[in-house]
């Protein structure tokens, strides 16, 4: 298991998934979609959308899988650059997990 973790809010989505559009890469998703996802969660803090897999995609972007709910079913694909990539937040698992994470 990694030890950090890169997300997307829905801000960031919404950003980056407009990009991957414009810049007419392979993986994107609907933006109806997008606009859809909820901002916060039941709780009033900002819902993160966490990238469960991800790879170099034609060495030219990044391939990220993302989980968008708490059961896993729902999961999307979406292509953004290496410099978008760098840029999103992380959290560290073992910090708030704990060492057995």
């Amino acid at each position: 298991m990694k030890d950090i973790l890169k997300y997307y809010t829905k801000a960031l989505l919404i950003k980056c998934n407009n990009q991957s559009i414009k810049d007419k890469r392979n993986q994107n998703l609907s933006t109806d979609f997008v606009k859809a996802l909820p901002e916060y969660n039941s709780s009033g803090n900002r819902k993160i959308f966490p990238i469960v897999f991800d790879m170099i995609h034609n060495d030219t972007e990044m391939r990220t899988f993302i989980q968008f709910n708490d059961g896993g079913s729902n999961k999307g694909l979406l292509d953004i650059s290496f410099k978008d990539y760098k840029e999103l937040p992380e959290i560290n698992l073992t910090e708030i997990l704990g060492s057995e994470a």
